[in-house]
């Protein structure tokens, strides 16, 4: 394609009415290069043989004015621009799209003809549209045979495509032309022909009066490949099989029925981010853990979040600002607008055909939450209702309840976190997404400052099945103490106002089963009694009103009754807070105030936009890192950076309430993500609480991590706050292919995927956390881990370091009775799954609908 690009394209002939080659090459066009591009079209007047009132001179000028006139105003003075305009909005200056105009042509063919099919001028039958489009196109080329000169060329599929406009006299063409749609593309063939090039035409009714609503919607699907998105299935109807059709973004996107006064609304971010020019990015961000996030009005970044049962489908947020002097402004409403997007291939079990009945490349579903909860777009009203009150703003909370149905995911599952806290600032948007699934915690896994005296740990369970890791109370304390030992205390991050305490215990009889339990903050102690267990069982204890979401709380638990085992506890409407001598940078808590940071999954940075902030007195921005001092309070810290050069190479950081003034780390350059140290053995107050505070300093510079030693981190790490499978893999598993479900990964006669025997242990594996999202897989029978060496798959007693044995388990999108599915994709690789295809076990790049690279993980029996 590179050897045709540069050498045939330049000189390729314009089908037989050319009489040579080009004078001036043609202009090949990436929409994903760096920098400004230039995209130069064509656009023909068309006048109907039977035209009462055809185009002139004067209905040309109307048409440049609208497709090319920076300023743009329009014949009734209500327009923000013309169609260059816009797209200069939309990619914030760098997308010049400009057209030539030719003189009106008029056609042999009268607008009255409809639904008999005519011979067109390349002798074959069609619509007489097609015929009297392309009767148009070859004559402006035999007028004028260098008319593509310099024109612009995209390419699509291997093909390569030069797009033309034509604009058609009739007000009636739909009606006119055996119903098709006033406006539409096609491939049109005359005249362009030579080395595979077609030329992709547009038609739009304008008696010489264009619309620029109309153009940009149509470029949007011949340039850009953006589907229609006015009409989609948002409500499946489950007795009668098929869907409910929606107005599903109505007046709030391009290539739905995007118009207000004339004017185009803005493009959504899903597709931005398809085409580099326009500055888009969605950015993945896990709403299993409290966090506030911060976006620019109309800047193209927006956040995604997935449904955890269905990679296929995702919410993505932007802000909106519709007060911009701009087509920005044309959006509705300012504020978060959440999109709810369902990418190709969901079916759910169900024909596509029930689904969408489109050939739409991009999704079955594209749809806007509306906050005003009316859901008048599901209710088929369609610019009358689409408003400011979907568009989420301060004192808005998604989701939002409705009397007409849940605003849930499609397979009716309830979101698992709100997004509150909205705060419109002058140029960006501040807002709170806040888990709402349940945070689990080990007993073992008490704070430092805990008193243990009679409780024992359990024998370690060593993956045995049916094994609870628990705390044993062995001396009895009929009276809560504030003096007694036995005290076991657990801080959490509330998220709600609302907490429920439950808890997995063994109270196997009357005489083995309670204890005491309150928040530090509470004066009296509550009684858990009188309610017995046969083994380990889940137990609902209590729950706490009016708490202060955000605020830090400590769960504490005194001995009751000897011989009462704890195992594990669970707080649903908080998160709680765990220890560690580690803390990823990413996982900072809520800043002070706003900071400029750009969150990564695996470190922050100030993105590099050639701004210093070296002097900065705009110290309230921090972000933080709580942390616990250990007995002797001697305390060192180190960051993990990657401070590229002498102008990226900087922050600032703070312990509160030792250091007066911020410090800073300057001048010292590293090669990649390097330990720097920030405090080496200074003496704190010990079993004392601290805050590490950062502030950026100099854009281009990245932290990772921070490592303590003499202390340790207390971060929040809600349970599944990583991966949101981590429940459906806790004990002992066989993983069968999805494709050959009688085939299962073992290594009974060395590592392969083959048939099994219920009791191979060679095919029993366990899945070991590991955090970030990531799992070894430790086979039981041998103790070996898989593990990839040089890129091949392979068992090892001991993984060779690094993440060579750690796996992300990506949820699949295979909806059947067979149970969830994944992809077992290994960390250093996101492109490189374990698969099964041509019944051949092994690892390396697998396609997304091979159902080979899908596999059931179910419990081991």
């Amino acid at each position: 394609m590179e050897l045709f690009k540069k050498y045939i394209l330049p000189t390729m002939v314009l089908g037989s009415m050319s009489t040579g080659a080009l004078s001036e090459p043609l202009n090949f066009v990436d929409f994903n290069q760096e920098g400004d591009i230039q995209f130069k079209s064509i656009a023909i007047p068309v006048n109907f043989q039977d035209a009462v009132d055809p185009m002139d001179a004067a209905d040309k000028q109307a048409i440049d004015d609208a497709l090319n006139k920076p300023g743009y105003s329009g014949p009734n003075g209500n327009l923000l621009g013309s169609v260059y305009d816009y797209f200069q909005d939309m990619s914030h200056g760098k997308l010049h799209v400009t057209h030539e105009v030719v003189d009106p042509i008029t056609v042999s063919i009268a607008s009255g003809n409809s639904n008999t099919k005519m011979t067109c001028g390349d002798n074959t039958q069609r619509d007489p549209l097609y015929c009297a489009l392309e009767e148009a196109l070859a004559t402006a080329i035999q007028k004028d045979p260098n008319l593509f000169d310099g024109m612009s060329v995209v390419e699509k599929d291997g093909k390569v495509e030069l797009v033309s406009y034509l604009f058609i006299t009739s007000d009636n063409v739909g009606q006119d032309f055996g119903g098709s749609t006033r406006h539409y593309q096609d491939d049109m063939s005359a005249g362009i022909t030579a080395a595979g090039a077609v030329s992709a035409s547009q038609i739009s009714d304008s008696n010489g009066v264009v619309s620029v609503n109309t153009v940009t919607h149509e470029l949007g699907h011949s340039i850009f490949e953006w589907p229609d998105i006015y009409a989609t299935c948002a409500i499946y109807d489950a007795e009668e099989r098929k869907c409910k059709e929606t107005h599903g973004m109505s007046r709030h996107a391009l290539m739905s029925s995007g118009s207000i006064n004339g004017n185009p609304s803005p493009i959504t971010p899903y597709f931005r981010a398809t085409k580099k020019i326009f500055n888009g990015t969605i950015i993945e961000i896990d709403p299993s853990y409290s966090k506030t996030y911060k976006l620019n009005y109309n800047s193209g970044k927006a956040f995604k979040i997935y449904n955890p049962d269905n990679i296929k489908e995702f919410l993505s947020i932007s802000a909106v600002n519709s007060t911009t002097n701009d087509f920005f402004s044309t959006g509705l409403g300012t504020g978060l607008a959440i999109w709810h997007h369902t990418e190709k291939s969901w079916t759910q079990g169900r024909p596509s055909s029930e689904i969408y009945p489109s050939k739409d490349p991009f999704s079955a579903i594209h749809y806007i939450e509306q906050a005003d909860g009316l859901y008048e777009l599901d209710q088929l009203r369609n610019n009358s209702g689409a408003d400011a009150g979907d568009i989420f703003s301060e004192g808005d909370e998604f989701p939002v309840p409705s009397s007409f149905r849940d605003m849930t995911w499609w397979d009716s599952t309830a979101y698992n976190f709100t997004i509150g806290n909205i705060q419109l600032k002058n140029e960006y948007i501040l807002f709170d997404i806040t888990p709402k699934q349940e945070s689990h915690i080990s007993a073992k896994s008490y704070n430092s400052d805990s008193s243990i005296g009679p409780f024992i740990h359990s024998p370690e369970c060593d993956d045995q099945p049916d094994c609870y890791d628990y705390l044993e109370n062995t001396s009895t304390l009929w009276n809560a103490s504030e003096n007694a030992d036995g005290r076991l205390k657990y801080t959490f991050i509330a998220n709600a106002e609302s907490v429920n305490f439950s808890a997995v215990v063994d109270f196997n009889n009357n005489g083995n089963d309670s204890f005491f339990y309150r928040l530090s903050n509470e004066e009296s102690w509550h009684t858990q009694n009188n309610a017995q267990t046969n083994g380990f069982a889940r137990l609902d204890i209590h729950t706490w009103n009016n708490l202060t979401p955000k605020q830090e709380y400590v769960l504490e638990i005194q001995r009751r009754e000897d011989g009462s085992k704890l195992s594990g506890l669970t707080l649903n409407g908080a998160s709680f807070l765990q220890e560690s001598p580690i803390v990823m940078a990413a996982d900072f808590q809520n800043p002070n105030s706003n900071t400029n940071f750009e969150i990564q999954p695996d470190h922050i940075t100030y993105p590099n936009n050639g701004q210093n902030r070296i002097n900065t007195s705009d110290f309230d921005k921090y972000i933080s890192y709580s942390f616990i001092t250990d007995d002797e309070g001697i305390v060192s810290l180190t960051a993990f950076a990657d401070l590229p050069n002498e102008s990226d190479d900087s922050f600032h950081y703070q312990i509160s309430n030792v250091d007066q003034n911020f410090r800073k780390i300057n001048n010292h350059s590293t090669n990649g993500f390097s330990p720097i140290t920030l405090y080496n053995a200074i003496q704190l107050s010990p079993n004392s609480r601290y805050q590490l505070r950062i502030v950026e300093r100099e854009d281009g510079a990245k932290i990772s991590a921070f490592l303590i030693s003499g202390g340790k981190f207390i971060a929040s790490e809600p349970y599944q706050k990583d991966n949101p499978v981590t429940s459906h893999v806790n004990g002992p598993k066989r993983i069968i292919n999805y494709w050959k479900q009688h085939t299962a990964i073992n290594n009974q006669a060395g590592l392969d995927a083959t048939t099994y025997e219920s009791g191979w242990w060679s095919a029993r594996w366990t899945l070991e956390y590991a955090g970030k999202g990531l799992y070894s897989i430790r086979n039981s029978w041998k103790g070996t881990y898989l593990q990839i060496n040089n890129d091949t798959l392979e068992l090892a007693a001991e993984p060779i370091g690094g993440n060579a044995a750690l796996w992300k388990l990506v949820p699949g999108w295979i909806t059947s009775g067979l149970g969830r599915n994944y992809r077992l994709q290994h960390s250093s690789d996101d492109t490189k799954f374990l698969h099964f295809e041509g019944e051949v076990f092994q690892y390396g790049e697998a396609e997304e609908d091979w159902h080979s690279s899908y596999w059931l993980i179910n419990d081991f029996d």
